[in-house]
C-alpha cells in the first residue's frame, strides 16, 4: 500500500551506442530502464535521472492504487 521510505538507486548502468542506460529496480519483478545521452554534463544527467525516478514512482503509485 505504501512505498515507505525507500531509496531508489541505479541497479545497473551501462553505456551503449553513445547512451547511458540505467536500470532502476523496486523489487526483482518491478524495474525500468532509462537511457540518456552520454554527452550530458553530470548536473543535467542527475537532474534528468531524479525526474525520471519520481515520475516512475508516481506511475507505480497510480497503477497500484487503482
Amino acid at each position: 500500500k505504501e512505498f515507505g521510505n525507500i531509496s531508489l538507486e541505479a541497479e545497473e548502468t551501462k553505456i551503449k551506442n553513445g547512451f547511458i542506460i540505467i536500470r532502476y529496480e523496486l523489487r526483482e519483478d518491478t524495474w525500468i530502464d532509462y537511457s540518456y545521452s552520454s554527452d550530458l554534463d553530470n548536473r543535467t544527467l542527475n537532474l534528468f535521472m531524479q525526474q525520471d525516478r519520481i515520475k516512475w514512482l508516481k506511475d507505480l503509485a497510480q497503477k497500484y492504487s487503482a
